[in-house]
């Protein structure tokens, strides 16, 4: 599994789509699932429910997501929510999965002209080290 965070807007479901497609894996964007979940835009559960309801379901679909992957032994990349791997209980549950099938990769900054520079660079970079812990900082700036 490779699960990619990031600030909201940093390319991860643009990513997630094309790195998932290069490897013939599974694509699953949390944000997504969490929507149909729930049958509601996420902004709508914010400003409805509030955030702390929102992480709440976050977690259930990620705990949902997991368990489904891990019991089909899936091959998925995963698009985590902007706020996702920043609420220790998810971190944690990531963590939790066997450290050899899980690589977390952090991606920064990916306008439309950079994500085709850094797509190979991205696609070497999570191939060479599928190990969890090893958070793969993508800076999305180049030098002009």
């Amino acid at each position: 599994m490779v699960c990619l965070t990031g600030f909201m807007g940093s390319g991860k479901s643009t990513v997630g789509r094309l790195l998932a497609a290069q490897l013939a894996w599974h694509f699953v964007d949390l944000d997504s699932e969490i929507e149909r979940h729930t049958g509601l835009p996420i902004s709508q559960i914010f400003e409805q429910k509030g955030e702390p309801v929102f992480r709440d379901i976050e977690h259930e679909c990620l705990t949902r997501l997991l368990g489904w992957a891990s019991e089909r032994d899936a091959r998925v990349v995963l698009s985590l929510g902007g706020g996702t791997f920043a609420q220790p209980r998810n971190t944690a549950l990531i963590h939790n999965i066997d450290s050899a099938d899980v690589a977390v990769v952090w991606l920064e900054d990916l306008s439309g002209t950079l994500e085709v520079v850094l797509w190979n660079e991205v696609f070497v970079k999570v191939s060479d080290q599928l190990a969890l812990g090893q958070v793969i900082a993508i800076q999305g700036t180049l030098d002009k």
